[in-house]
């Protein structure tokens, strides 16, 4: 069985692809019945959702690697991790279009086996509790001190 093109050069582009009109294939190539809620996602949503996960990360982490390594090698160290998370991104990706799955965990679990996917369940999960509470201490520190208790 062959998969279906998927969309390309349309910002407006759906998410899911019909197959008929009881089905349809979302990006991983997972087939699921049309009265599924569709997915949709705007270039606005994903900048923003890519925003925020950049200022979490360099919230706390880029001005201080900035001041110890000083702006030529920090600038060199943005474009060389920029570079990297482009092609691991990709990967992603791709790895979840070749094993049609479409979350992390599933597509580990795929290549790798249950073990493996659930550890890095674990692991996603720890990461965005770690991303959580850099929130909430930069948040903390932008709110004025409470002089009454």
């Amino acid at each position: 069985m062959s998969m279906p093109a998927l969309p390309t050069g349309d910002a407006e582009a759906p998410l899911l692809i019909s197959l008929s009109d009881s089905t349809h294939v979302t990006w991983a190539g997972e087939s699921e019945p049309a009265s599924a809620p569709r997915k949709t996602g705007t270039i606005f949503s994903s900048a923003m959702n890519l925003a925020a996960c950049a200022l979490g990360a360099s919230m706390l982490s880029l001005p201080y690697t900035m001041m110890i390594s000083g702006p030529i090698v920090a600038l060199q160290f943005l474009i060389v991790f920029a570079i990297m998370a482009f092609f691991s991104a990709q990967a992603v990706v791709n790895a979840g279009l070749r094993s049609k799955k479409s979350s992390y965990g599933a597509i580990v679990r795929h290549y790798f086996g249950p073990i493996q996917g659930t550890i890095a369940e674990i692991l996603l999960a720890c990461a965005l509790i770690v991303a959580a509470i850099s929130y909430i201490v930069g948040l903390a520190d932008l709110l004025p001190v409470s002089r009454t208790l």
